[in-house]
Parts: C-alpha cells; structure tokens; sequence
C-alpha cells in the first residue's frame, strides 16, 4: 500500500494558493493579465469577473469567471473567449473562426443578447477560454445561449453571416462590416431606450393624474 505524497500534496496546495492570490490581486488590474497568465503555464486557471450582461442568462452580469489558458488548443464554435479586445478584455461566444493567408487565425465572436458581431479577434489576443461561473448559487459551466425570437435571430443571422462573407475579403474588411452593424445596433438600442422612457413617463403621468 502507498503511503500518501503530503510533500506533493503540499506544493500543490502553495501553488493552488498562489495562483488564487494572483487571480485576486489582477480582477481589478485587467491590463496585467497577458504578462502574468503566461507565467502561470499552459493550462492554469484563473479568476477574472464580467460586468455587462452581453452573456447573460449563459453568464450572469457581475459574475466571476474561470478561465483556463489557451495553450495549444484551438477554440470552437459555442467556445466563450476571454481576449483582449480594443477597450479591455471581452467574453463573448465564437460563432465562426477561419485561418487568414498568413496562416494566423481569427475568431469572429457575438455575445449572447447582442444582435451585431465583435470585430474579428486574431488568436494571439484570445488568453483563455470560460470554463466556469461563480454565482451566489454555487459554481457551473457556462450555460447556453437563452431562446430568442424570431426577429433576434433574424437580424443576428444577417449581420454574423455578412460579416463572414466579408471576411473572405480580407479581415480589415470584415472588422468595417461588423463596425457597421454595431453602430446599427447602438443606434436602434438607443432609440428603443427614448421609446420605453417615454412610455414610461407616459404611464408615470396617467398614474398621476388618476390619484
């Protein structure tokens, strides 16, 4: 009968500690995170948090993450990354992922209640992938994305599959494409935000005068 490894046991103890410590001290230093994730090794795991509700219900906003390194392999379709983007890191779904002439890959992602398509990610700004979500229920994978309507999915379809067209163009082209389906995005969520405000008021108003 083996006698139990504490010397190895140990070590492994002190390294899950430091890596925790590492983790905590970087959630709200995100722009560290390249530099000391590549130290950690290949397949460590670290924390970080999300807080928008672009994954939501798949991720909660205001959740902790766990994210594993990258390394070697090669994301897929549904995969969420965690990768820098052009202001600070981004967790969003891959929906199509393609080699360029150079052999570099890229990654086009979306988030779950968004309707436009990020900008195409090269491979070398992705750090990790989701593995985990830490909610006031207890820890899980990332769920699925929530069932949408039919116009969701209309207008999603549209905009991930000319920007894949688009792509074959080039992907400075397919960035301008998605550019210009966010800003239509933006726009038609700014404008629906004036409508529900002003139904509000209105309903505010009617309460008002009905007291």
């Amino acid at each position: 009968m083996t006698s139990p490894d504490h010397t190895s046991t140990g070590q492994e103890s002190q390294a899950a500690d430091r890596i925790a410590a590492v983790t905590e001290f970087l959630l709200d230093r995100e722009s560290l995170l390249p530099a000391v994730a590549s130290r950690l090794g290949p397949d460590a795991v670290f924390e970080s948090a999300i807080r928008g509700s672009s994954m939501a219900p798949a991720i909660p906003k205001l959740s902790r993450l766990r994210v594993q390194l990258l390394g070697s392999r090669v994301p897929e379709p549904g995969d969420i990354l965690f990768y820098l983007a052009d202001a600070g890191f981004m967790v969003h779904r891959v929906v199509h992922q393609v080699s360029a002439a150079s052999g570099e890959r890229y990654y086009l992602t979306i988030g779950d209640n968004c309707l436009a398509p990020d900008r195409p990610v090269s491979e070398r700004r992705v750090l990790g992938t989701v593995i985990a979500v830490d909610t006031t229920s207890g820890t899980r994978p990332p769920g699925s994305p929530r069932p949408i309507s039919f116009l969701h999915r209309f207008a999603r379809a549209i905009s991930v599959r000319t920007t894949i067209v688009a792509s074959h163009f080039g992907w400075s082209t397919a960035a301008q494409v998605a550019a210009v389906f966010r800003r239509l995005e933006d726009a038609g969520r700014a404008r629906a935000g004036r409508v529900f405000r002003f139904i509000g008021l209105l309903g505010d108003r009617r309460r008002t005068e009905s007291s």
